[in-house]
């Protein structure tokens, strides 16, 4: 009570980041129940977030995998380096809406699926982003529709180490889902938990391609 208490101290916010690497893989072009693509899908909802007035004050930024090596012999980039790097850097909303909208607006799925460089490229630039902004915490959030298809480490064991790594450091990384019910049936739901878990102590948020949500 209040003849016991020695000191008070007034609650505050804690700045939050949320730096997004997001899938733009083949398989994003698959249709969801309503006949539209999960990429297209997933854009939509995305900017229905960056819009949301709850969101104000956050801050987002993005990437995308896999990043193409281009040449006539395209293949999937296995450098963290290139998925450290952001296409549109961490800026708070709603400043960082139109920039991540028209980034997006430039992508579409190609390429193979190369989760490992991916995730470790995203909790790289975090962790610098937090570094070089003190008191701020900073999250990566994987969105993906696959598992990993290319690039070592492709063992989701290893994926999951990489993101327990990166929750000691200090960055927590989160997992969005959207898969069809052939991923489930093989497992895919289970291995995204295990990621989930590993980043932030709670399993990832799944949604099914095929359902009406």
């Amino acid at each position: 009570d209040a003849a016991c208490a020695a000191t008070k101290e007034t609650a505050k916010l804690v700045p939050l980041d949320i730096f997004i690497m997001m899938d733009q893989s083949g398989s994003m072009s698959e249709k969801t129940s309503s006949g539209v693509a999960k990429w297209e899908a997933i854009k939509s909802a995305i900017s229905t977030f960056l819009g949301d007035t709850g969101s104000e004050g956050l801050g987002v930024g993005i990437g995308y995998f896999p990043i193409e090596t281009g040449g006539l012999f395209s293949d999937d980039s296995c450098k963290i380096s290139d998925y450290q790097k952001p296409e549109v850097e961490i800026a708070v909303l709603p400043g960082a809406k139109s920039p991540i909208e028209a980034s997006l607006a430039k992508h579409g799925p190609s390429g193979g699926t190369p989760t490992g460089p991916a995730l470790r490229g995203a909790v790289t630039h975090a962790n610098e982003w937090r570094i070089a902004h003190p008191g701020h915490v900073v999250a990566a959030l994987l969105a993906t529709d696959g598992m990993p298809t290319s690039c070592s480490p492709t063992k989701i064991s290893d994926i999951a180490a990489d993101a327990t790594a990166a929750a000691k450091a200090g960055v927590r990384s989160y997992v969005i889902g959207v898969l069809s019910d052939s991923d489930i049936s093989s497992g895919g739901d289970k291995n995204l938990d295990a990621i989930s878990t590993a980043g932030n102590g709670g399993p990832a948020f799944v949604i099914k391609a095929g359902s009406a949500d």
